[in-house]
């Protein structure tokens, strides 16, 4: 009896261990502001396990893949190198919204993405 319930314990936790990662699958887009402008941003997020990977694509670019995603309850971290700099990204997802600052090494802003629903 007392393997079966810390069995079910064990198994409701992980569950809920690989939840943030799982409710951030998908995309996001929004806008980042550049020293050129605002740029068009669409981030892919897929689940692996605890972390996740994905791609970011800016206005008429290809896409950038998502390195080091890593989850810790509401928040979120990777990065995403563009070749010329290393985009850090911290963020705080709270339903549809994934709202990260971003550190390029010699500033950081904030951008506000939100959830594309599918068609």
């Amino acid at each position: 009896m007392y393997l079966r319930i810390l069995g079910s314990a064990l198994l409701a936790a992980s569950a809920v261990a690989f939840t943030p990662a799982a409710e951030l699958a998908g995309r996001f887009q929004g806008s980042l502001p550049t020293p050129i402008g605002e740029l068009a941003a669409v981030y892919e997020f897929v689940p692996d396990g605890d972390s996740f990977r994905g791609s970011l694509v800016l206005s008429g670019s290809d896409a950038f893949p998502i390195a080091d995603g890593k989850v810790r309850g509401d928040s979120v971290f990777f990065s995403v190198d563009l070749s010329a700099v290393v985009l850090h990204h911290r963020g705080l997802l709270a339903g549809d919204t994934l709202a990260v600052m971003i550190n390029d090494g010699t500033a950081e802003f904030g951008a506000k993405l939100a959830r594309v629903k599918a068609n």
